[in-house]
């Protein structure tokens, strides 16, 4: 999970710094690609929220992102 890229639901792009397992769960630490901004999650609410982005997707998104 860690170094994975995940979008949310409107289309922001997200990267997993780590995940910490601790006694109050485990955490997934993640930043926002665009604005860098942290923010962490249990691992349930996280899986919820994000779906993962296949590496070619992403590619593709930079590219059309360079053109327009």
């Amino acid at each position: 999970m860690q170094g994975d890229i995940y979008r949310d639901a409107e289309g922001k792009i997200f990267t997993v710094q780590f995940v910490d397992h601790n006694m109050e769960g485990s955490w997934v630490h993640y930043t926002e690609v665009d604005t860098g901004k942290e923010y962490s999650c249990l691992i349930d609410a996280f899986k919820e929220r994000f779906k993962k982005v296949v590496k070619g997707f992403l590619k593709l998104v930079k590219w059309l992102f360079v053109r327009c």
